[in-house]
């Protein structure tokens, strides 16, 4: 349990330890307010003290180095990596992100948000990550991209396919990141190798990047985010001229996935744009963490859709009819991929994920029939003893 009266760089890094130690995903404080905890997508106080500015600031100045004062005068947030060593010499690494917030009383406050990076790159088989989704890093060209909202494991599901792939191809792969969050550079058993550059730390630009990268004989590049039309253009260029290409994109579903990239460019620019995009794409996958049935961790759903030539073609024959760009993916990933309402559906089925989580997702992906089969799934875990008789009353029977 904390225990402190006063912050500063010291009480941060305990906080940070305690959070590791209670699988915490997020630690978020703010000025004149408690600390905050983010566990199983549930946000928490872990006390009641308030953090104040002064002490804030001093230990954002300690533990950034650079002028975080006039930065977040200016309205300039910063991300940076920090790593904390623990008395056995093992490393708790962090993602950090600095930025201003409004104020009544001041001219700003200030919000340190501190994710806690899992160092620990999981086999596919921990993480339920489907081989023929792995299997896609074996094409010489073509496009993955990753999708989902921020804290869904999509960085993982990447990292634990780059390390299976690595240990069984021999392939020069490169990654560009902002920031580096799992050590790839020190995956046992190699037979390929990779190379990790953080954007700004070791260059300065992902544009820069993308003009140097080309040039270091890769087979597969992983860009860790297209955040805007340059960066899809240079993802598109990149599997265009014969590599492989990974990113990851915030969306809510595989179908919304190239209706975003294309909103990205200028009105005038979205058809051309949407040719290429459709050239080069060979995966989507979505991915959502759902909390498991114990509500000790949680379980990733997925949907996903793999585009050979027939696909392509749907889409460029349609290409003057942006709104029917969701249908023509929904129907491929019926015949080639996932939907994300059948992969719930198994899961909750197979007592992975709560009911809770299953009913809260099946009502945004799913259809009303598919809330009928709560009572049966019900039946048959508590014949598993996975769940309990008094858990099956209070929570499943009203749905019979």
């Amino acid at each position: 349990m904390l225990d402190f009266y006063t912050f500063n760089r010291t009480n941060l890094n305990a906080t940070i330890i305690e959070a590791h130690s209670q699988r915490v995903s997020d630690v978020i404080i703010r000025s004149g307010r408690p600390i905050l905890f983010k566990r199983f997508n549930q946000l928490v106080r872990i006390n009641e003290l308030q953090v104040s500015h002064n002490e804030l600031l001093t230990t954002l100045q300690d533990i950034y180095q650079n002028s975080i004062t006039s930065n977040l005068g200016r309205g300039r947030d910063a991300p940076f990596r920090y790593p904390i060593m623990l008395d056995d010499d093992s490393m708790i690494y962090c993602r950090c992100h600095i930025t201003a917030l409004g104020s009544n009383d001041l001219d700003y406050g200030a919000e340190l948000t501190v994710r806690i990076l899992n160092e620990h790159i999981p086999n596919v088989s921990e993480i339920g990550l489907p081989m023929e989704l792995v299997d896609s890093l074996q094409k010489e060209v073509g496009v993955m991209l990753v999708s989902g909202p921020t804290g869904s494991g999509k960085s993982t599901s990447i990292a634990s396919a780059l390390q299976h792939h690595v240990q069984h191809h021999h392939d020069n792969i490169i990654t560009v990141e902002d920031p580096i969050e799992f050590n790839l550079e020190g995956i046992k058993n190699k037979v390929g190798d990779i190379a990790q550059s953080e954007v700004p730390k070791n260059i300065d630009s992902f544009s820069r990047a993308f003009k140097g990268s080309l040039r270091r004989a890769p087979d597969i590049i992983f860009w860790s985010e297209v955040r805007d039309s340059e960066a899809i253009s240079n993802l598109i260029t990149s599997a265009l001229t014969g590599h492989y290409v990974l990113s990851t994109v915030h969306t809510n579903s595989t179908e919304q996935t190239l209706p975003r990239l294309i909103d990205a460019y200028p009105t005038d620019e979205q058809r051309s744009a949407a040719v290429r995009i459709y050239q080069a794409i060979d995966t989507i996958m979505h991915q959502r963490l759902i909390l498991n049935l114990n509500g000790n961790g949680r379980t990733a759903v997925r949907s996903w859709c793999f585009f050979d030539a027939v696909a392509q073609e749907k889409l460029l024959n349609d290409i003057n009819k942006p709104e029917k760009i969701g249908a023509i993916v929904r129907e491929q990933m019926k015949s080639n991929g996932r939907l994300l309402a059948d992969d719930l559906i198994e899961k909750f089925a197979g007592g992975l994920i709560s009911l809770e989580g299953y009913i809260n997702t099946i009502k945004t992906v799913g259809t009303p029939n598919d809330l009928k089969i709560i009572k049966n799934v019900g039946d048959q875990l508590v014949q598993r003893e996975l769940l309990s008789q008094q858990d099956y009353k209070d929570g499943w029977l009203k749905y019979e």
